[in-house]
């Protein structure tokens, strides 16, 4: 995962340091699509990739799982196909000034596809699952 395709990315490197979550398998836990002149999809997803340090408030508790919440702006839409499997492929790549967001379930193959123009990470929690 290119993490410097986000806007935001220094709190992701201030928790994991240099062992990086790879989202070749998580969770998709919610997808919220708010319409607008700049549409914006917010993207919830779980992970059990945890930094090598847990962060000192982590580390009281159990944590088993991190949650990323992701906002894509200008979101344009290209295929949304959900099955009940929620083990996705998370893939983000630029192109023509664009983010090519790909969420690849590892089951079916089925895609959740959509372009942006920004990606900025709004959460990090930790929590036991």
């Amino acid at each position: 995962m290119d993490f410097t395709l986000f806007e935001n990315a220094t709190n992701v490197s201030a928790i994991y340091k240099r062992s990086l979550p790879t989202f070749t398998k998580i969770e998709v836990v919610k997808i919220t699509i708010i319409p607008g002149e700049d549409t914006e999809l917010i993207l919830t997803l779980d992970t059990t990739e945890l930094p090598e340090v847990l962060p000192l408030k982590w580390s009281k508790k159990r944590i088993n799982t991190v949650q990323f919440e992701i906002d894509f702006i200008d979101v344009d839409l290209k295929k949304i196909c959900l099955t009940k499997s929620m083990d996705y492929n998370f893939i983000m790549q630029r192109k023509d000034e664009k983010n090519v967001v790909i969420l690849k379930n590892l089951l079916d193959n089925k895609e959740i596809t959509f372009d942006s123009k920004w990606a900025y990470i709004r959460n990090i929690s930790g929590y036991e699952k």
